[in-house]
């Protein structure tokens, strides 16, 4: 054997290891990351899970409140409907008393 053959047979045993070893990262790499997205998809499905509960009792919250707000303003509404009504009638019968007081005057 000759010094060129040694050394290449020393690269060349090298470069194997290194190819084998990159190999192995490649897999372990490979099955670290479909770990990885196995369990983010895992804890993301949990999330939406979550926000869609999140979302129900947000929209259950707005329907009670836009009930509460319609029955207190339905109320107003008919409060001032009433007091309106109970006002033209009492301007109604203010005309008609004056009408009246005028009439007898004259």
């Amino acid at each position: 054997m000759t010094i060129n053959h040694v050394g290449t047979d020393k690269v060349n045993e090298l470069l194997s290891k290194i190819t084998s070893d990159t190999a192995t990262t490649k897999i372990l790499d490979q099955q670290t990351m479909e770990e990885f997205y196995k369990n983010r998809i895992t804890f993301l499905e949990g999330q939406s899970g979550e926000l869609e509960k999140k979302q129900e009792q947000l929209e259950a919250e707005i329907k009670k409140e836009i009930q509460q707000v319609m029955a207190t303003k339905g109320a107003e509404l008919l409060s001032a409907r009433q007091l309106w009504e109970l006002v033209v009638k009492e301007i109604g019968a203010c005309e008609y008393k004056l009408k009246e007081m005028q009439d007898e005057a004259k």
